[in-house]
Order: structure tokens, then sequence, then C-alpha cells
């Protein structure tokens, strides 16, 4: 349990989630070694979870700070697109009582393998701190050669996810397909295929004003998601999805996000976007405006 942990997996693999309950395991152990009630905690055990390639209004950060989920300690969520040595060491001495803690513990989302060892650096010989790495899964360096499912040293355990279970299959293909096509090639898992769902699909609008009349009643799922990259009508479109009570946020945000329905708004491809969708991906772009890659990536499917 006092072990360092390293996740690795392709997108949607649940690689996050393994690493959040690494922590939860981990308070708890650390609660019962020291004798920390829940009153005490808030002084005894931090936590530091750190989300990289993401800014502040990160979709993660968001639902992790909703859901309290560990209210009882001292628990600071950063969001950082290219985090460096000094950023990490402000952090953790921005608390005056940071050597007073009997236990840290840090999350890194999305870190490439090459930096997790550096971090290292800033931590004073007197702080226990136990870190949980998430690695970046396009990191061509994350998962090893003849790499096993578990596997356990002196001071890690390397947790190496195989399957993509967030996505559809149907999702997956389609954004494999356009991967493959457009950008450079993703490592390929020897994995099992993912559930079954809708295909996804290309809706092109006449205007922005007609996305309003086609999804104010489409959906009986809460669960949507709304990315863009701000468009000219973004206040209308922010506006509508809080009517509709969907979330909406930009690009740079999903991070570690997901919906069950995800709609991307005129914005482009990009993996990652495609893959926060759980069970409908329904991509909007408005007839006339000029879109490079989108365009010349769907010449493939006519």
């Amino acid at each position: 349990v006092e072990k360092d942990v390293i996740v690795t997996g392709p997108v949607g693999s649940g690689k996050t989630l393994l690493g959040l309950e690494a922590i939860n395991i981990k308070k708890s152990h650390y609660k019962k070694k020291y004798g920390i009630s829940s009153n005490e905690c808030q002084n005894k055990i931090r936590i530091i979870i750190f989300i990289v390639f993401s800014n502040s209004e990160s979709q993660l950060k968001q639902q992790l700070e909703m859901s309290k989920c560990h209210e009882e300690c001292t628990l600071d969520i950063q969001t950082e697109y290219s985090p460096d040595l000094e950023k990490l060491k402000r952090i953790i001495q921005a608390d005056e009582n940071y050597k007073s803690y009997l236990q840290t513990l840090i999350m890194m989302d999305e870190i490439q393998r090459s930096e997790m060892y550096r971090f290292n650096l800033v931590v004073e010989d007197n702080q226990n701190v136990d870190y949980i790495y998430c690695l970046r899964y396009r990191d061509n360096a994350a998962v090893q050669t003849n790499f096993q499912p578990l596997e356990v040293t002196d001071t890690t355990i390397s947790c190496n996810l195989d399957q993509r279970q967030r996505s559809s299959q149907e999702i997956l293909d389609f954004a494999d397909y356009l991967q493959m096509h457009y950008f450079s090639p993703i490592r390929r898992y020897d994995a099992q295929k993912s559930f079954s769902s809708e295909i996804p699909i290309w809706m092109e609008l006449v205007n922005a004003k007609s996305f309003f009349d086609y999804f104010k009643d489409k959906f009986d799922c809460n669960d949507v998601m709304l990315i863009h990259y701000n468009p000219s009508n973004l206040n209308d479109i922010e506006a509508f999805c809080r009517k509709q009570k969907w979330r909406c946020t930009n690009v740079g945000n999903v991070i570690g996000s997901e919906a069950s329905v995800t709609i991307l708004y005129d914005s482009g491809f990009y993996y990652e976007y495609y893959t926060r969708a759980k069970t409908q991906l329904v991509i909007v772009t408005i007839d006339g405006k000029q879109r490079y890659v989108l365009s010349k990536l769907f010449r493939f499917l006519k």
C-alpha cells in the first residue's frame, strides 16, 4: 500500500479512476496506521491532485471539487499545461504547514513517464510522500516492452490496463479511423472490444441558429456535454446549455472528463475530444465555415 503507483493504458481505460481509487486506499491505510480520526485528518494527511495538459476550468477539476470526496483531508487540485519542478515545489510549499503532515499523497494525471521521477526531487527528506502517476496515453514510452498487467517492485506497483471501456466500439472505431488517416497512429492494444451503441452522427447545419431548434428536445439523457472552440455565438451556446442542464466546455478543458452524449460543436478533430463520449457522439458543423482539418478528414468517409 505504501509503494508508489504507476497506471498506464489506452484512452478511456480508467487510468484516472484507478489513480483516484489508489488515493482512497492509501488514505484509509494511513489513517489506520497513524491512528488518525476523521476530525484530525485535515491536519495530518494532505492530498495533491495535479492535472497536466489542463487549466483552471478543467472538467475533471470541477467534478472532483463538487464530489467532496476528500473533504476531511487537506486537498489541493492543481491544473497546469506543462508542470516543472519549481511549480510543483511552490505548490507544495504554498501550505505553510507542509512539513507537519504525517503523510502527503500526490497524484499526477496525464504525465509523461520521462517526467515521473524528476518530481521526487522537490520533496524534502523529512516528508513522507506517496506518488500516484497516471501516464498519458499518447506517451510512446508509457508502456514498457513485455509489460505485464500487474508489476510489483520494491518501490512501485505498476497497473498496465489494456481495455478501452469508456466509449462504445462504434465511437472508438470512428476515432481510430480518423486518427489513422490524418495524424500519426497511436499505440494499439490487444484487447477485447468495447460495448456497442449508436454510430456517431455528423450534422452540417444551415446556420448557427438551427442548432438550437434541432437540439432543444433531442436527448432524454441529462448527461450531455458540449465541447466547443470559442465560436462567435458562445454566449448563446452557454445559455442554451444551462437551460438544457448540459455541461458546456472549451476543448482545452476535457482531459479526464466523460459524458453519455458528447456534442462537438464546430471544434475540429482531436482524438481526445471524440473519445469523451460514452454512448453517443454528435459532430456539428455549420454550413459555409472553413474547417480545413475536418474537410480533409471527411473526404475519406465519402
